[in-house]
């Protein structure tokens, strides 16, 4: 693989840039006036990831001059924000890097499902309004999950106790975000196919179904009764889901309880729980671009289009069969409102996500810091002079 030249990036020639360099005073001017009342109070974490942004790459807030020991050639490199969720070029590399994590050093080799968890829109204000309530539908979510593989477990045959004291593995983050940048909260999830007992030893929901087989080769007769076995058991799934939210929000006083009972009567409530085909573990693309998927950026630059004046963007992404249309206009201000709170999250990108590792798996988590740090060593020992004006230690990371 031959390595290309590196060509430093141009910040200011984005359209995000353009559009926050130009107008965010106003916003934050104008937000207790037009905003506070229907979204709440502007959250202090916003500004202080715009601010960064604005000085991701650009070389008059310091930079890093990096030169090769072996050849002696050298280049000079901005610092970045590090921003995550929000700056372009900062998550999309966190984006890569958590992708290959995730495939190659954190999931077992075992097959996983992408579950998709979703409330109706009566009850995003709520989280809207108390960000700390997404923890507890994280939580609240994966204990679903549990009990519905046990339960399933269960019924496919399961050997000793697996079906009630076995533990399962997943990747959880939380989205909230939809395709136009409205608030939208909902859940995804990347689930190991089965159960680990005590031990840790991993048992599939099928016992004789072989885990590294390629479920790409096989026809819909042959991947087995599992698979009709998890879409009969689907609608159980999202009654239990749509159940327990519901009790959960009565209890710490928000939800009324006639419109508790409203939405346990309805047919169709609004809460939805979709899973994906079984992804075996020798699909190690395909477990990539998904746990890419989980973490992507909210919002895209290539989607936006500025008008000449710089007061409305047109953002242009698939056909959206509500609004009959693949494009949404929005003001600068309401553009500017949609992508910082409907994909920062409150402090870092911890908290819009969750994690459950599995028994005795926490080697693998530990193996993959001490590479890590074996690498930090290698690169504060190289051949790498750092230059700042006035940059605090924070923004002193090379992107």
């Amino acid at each position: 693989m031959v390595a290309r030249p590196f060509r430093s990036r141009k910040p200011k020639s984005s359209p995000l840039w353009k559009c926050f360099h130009a107008h965010f005073d106003h916003f934050t001017a104008a937000y207790p006036r037009d905003y506070q009342s229907r979204y709440g109070v502007l959250r202090g974490v916003i500004p202080e990831v715009v601010d960064k942004f604005m000085q991701c790459g650009d070389f008059a807030k310091g930079f890093a001059r990096v030169r090769c020991d072996e050849c002696s050639h050298e280049y000079l490199l901005a610092f970045s924000c590090k921003g995550r969720w929000f700056c372009p070029s900062c998550h999309q590399k966190k984006v890569q890097i958590f992708g290959a994590m995730l495939a190659e050093s954190i999931l077992a080799a075992v097959p996983h499902r992408h579950f998709t968890f979703t409330i109706p829109k009566m009850l995003r204000p709520y989280f809207r309004f108390h960000r700390g309530l997404l923890k507890q539908l994280c939580r609240i979510a994966h204990q679903c999950v549990r009990d519905f593989l046990q339960d399933a477990f269960g019924d496919a045959g399961g050997v000793g106790k697996c079906e009630q004291d076995g533990v399962p593995a997943m990747v959880m983050a939380i989205h909230t975000f939809g395709e136009y940048l409205d608030f939208h909260p909902h859940l995804h999830a990347l689930v190991a196919d089965g159960l680990f007992d005590r031990e840790g030893r991993f048992h599939v929901i099928r016992a004789d179904e072989r885990t590294g087989e390629n479920t790409r080769e096989r026809t819909q007769d042959q991947r087995g009764t599992t698979d009709a076995l998890c879409a009969g058991n689907h609608a159980a799934l999202e009654q239990l889901f749509r159940a327990r939210v519901i009790a959960f929000l009565v209890e710490v006083g928000l939800l009324p309880l006639d419109r508790a009972r409203m939405l346990r009567g309805w047919a169709h409530s609004g809460f939805q729980v979709h899973q994906s085909r079984r992804i075996a573990p020798n699909e190690c693309q395909d477990m990539q671009r998904l746990a890419q998927y989980i973490a992507r950026n909210p919002f895209s630059v290539a989607k936006m289009q500025v008008n000449r004046l710089g007061d409305s963007i047109l953002y242009r992404s698939g056909m959206n069969a509500k609004i009959k249309r693949n494009f949404q206009v929005f003001t600068a201000c309401d553009f500017r409102w949609c992508v910082t709170t409907a994909g920062i999250p409150t402090r870092c990108a911890v908290s819009a996500g969750s994690v459950q590792r599995m028994p005795r798996a926490s080697w693998r988590q530990q193996q993959s810091r001490g590479v890590v740090r074996s690498q930090a060593r290698r690169l504060k020992s190289s051949s790498i002079v750092r230059f700042n004006r006035g940059a605090s230690r924070r923004d002193r990371g090379a992107s």
